[in-house]
């Protein structure tokens, strides 16, 4: 999966390393961001590349740097923490070299629908066209020649209100408000504007988003409901695909969960998480887990069951994991000058060994002392790390009926003998695909 990161642009002395670390950049288009986006496309344009080339573009930056040294190592005193300062500017420019000086070349544009959507009630004014339009046309146009694709999301009317599920009424009325943004939007800038699909539209609904989509449409899992419904949904999204025999790629609209990567098997998918997660203090890193998983098995001699039993494996799966260690969040008290570590996930809670595998795998990407006073430091190990896990998770291309067929010991049959056909995947689903879909709307539950 490609994972694109988003959030807005801080613009600050990390973004060109963040730059240099990010394969793909969500970037929302919603009003209150559009300034940080167009600094960040300018400072692209005009060169800025690595850390040093922002640093000759800031007349205050040794300055400033200078301060938040002085703050580290009071911080690091005030703890009793004796360590080797490596200083902000020497760090990030170790960083900084390490890594080649290209910035983002995948770039999918956001409307900033449910970000208008998700805010209060007194406070929520809807994106509209007039707005997105020229913001998509400027980027579109300072942009020109500096990445490799650009992807724009449609303008999506999201239905009900934050707390609550839609009605069916607000639903027909969201679709049919989102179907004449999608036409607008293309008659400004083509295929590259991509539908979405939300959770709960519907087996007909996923009918008429693949054939807006071009070969690439957005699933939005709902938020706000528990994790495991989310990635659920959206592997029985790609299911239905596979069903009708359609080729068309995926991207997952807040999709970075473990289980999401790991079952999903999205084209593309993005989150913010990266840098929420580095605001608790904590650094995500890719780290095995065991697991105990059971198989249920049953042994036919012919028709009659002769035994039936449960197999028990151990198995070993990649996940990525947090690991507290901002000494800023957490681990003491202004007040009472006492230690208070809340966190179960805190660095000085694992094994001496863990604690070295830690230092080492933040140290690959930026200096770990850093890392325990700067939240944007742990946010570029966790972009890193949120790059590596996703793209270990291949995309996989619907394969045509994705129903499993077994003989009577249980073993897996052939399904092109069952089907009667060979399985030819194309780009919008045939009438028969269609109608089978259709009839098997059972099998997609919440769909």
């Amino acid at each position: 999966m490609l994972h694109y990161a988003s959030g807005t642009p801080k613009n600050d002395a990390f973004q060109a390393i963040e730059n240099q670390l990010c394969s793909q950049r969500l970037l929302s288009m919603y009003r209150d961001y559009q300034p940080n986006v167009f600094r960040w496309l300018k400072d692209v344009k005009t060169g800025i590349r690595k850390f040093d080339d922002w640093l000759a573009s800031n007349r205050d930056a040794e300055r400033l740097l200078d301060q938040r040294d002085r703050s580290a190592r009071q911080m690091f005193e005030e703890r009793g923490l004796k360590v080797e300062w490596p200083g902000y500017a020497a760090a990030m420019q170790e960083a900084s070299n390490r890594l080649p000086g290209d910035p983002p070349q995948k770039i999918i544009l956001d409307s900033g629908a449910f970000t208008a959507w998700n805010k209060p009630a007194d406070k929520r004014v809807p994106v509209s066209l007039e707005d997105l339009i020229p913001a998509y046309e400027r980027f579109l146009s300072e942009g020109d020649s500096l990445f490799d694709e650009v992807w724009l999301v449609n303008l999506d009317v999201i239905p009900g209100e934050p707390g609550r599920d839609a009605t069916p009424d607000e639903i027909a009325h969201a679709t049919a408000c989102s179907d004449a943004n999608l036409k607008r939007l293309r008659c400004e800038f083509g295929d590259k504007v991509l539908p979405v699909f939300h959770q709960g539209e519907g087996t007909e609904r996923l009918l008429e988003v693949i054939d807006q989509a071009q070969g690439y449409l957005c699933l939005s899992p709902t938020n706000k409901i528990p994790e495991d419904r989310r990635w659920q949904w959206a592997t029985i999204a790609r299911c239905a695909l596979s069903d009708l025999d359609c080729d068309v790629r995926t991207h997952g609209l807040a999709t970075t969960g473990n289980d999401m990567i790991r079952h999903a098997t999205l084209f593309s998918g993005d989150s913010e998480a990266w840098q929420k997660h580095a605001g608790f203090g904590k650094v995500d890193l890719i780290d095995d887990e065991t697991i105990i998983a059971e198989h249920p098995v049953t042994r036919y001699a012919g028709d009659v069951m002769v035994d039936q039993y449960t197999r028990v494996e151990e198995k070993t799966r990649s996940r990525y994991r947090a690991f507290h260690i901002g000494i800023e969040r957490n681990d003491w008290d202004r007040g009472t000058e006492e230690r208070l570590i809340e966190q179960v996930d805190h660095i000085s809670l694992i094994s001496t060994e863990k604690q070295r595998s830690v230092r080492s795998e933040v140290g690959k990407i930026i200096a770990f002392p850093l890392a325990q006073v700067e939240m944007r430091a742990r946010s570029l190990v966790n972009l890193a790390t949120f790059q590596k896990h996703a793209a270990s998770f291949s995309w996989k291309a619907p394969t045509g009926p994705s129903i499993t067929v077994k003989d009577g010991n249980g073993n897996e049959l052939d399904p092109e003998p069952y089907y009667g056909k060979k399985v030819e995947v194309r780009a919008y689903p045939t009438p028969d695909a269609r109608q089978r879909f259709l009839a098997m709307s059972r099998g997609y539950p919440g769909l």
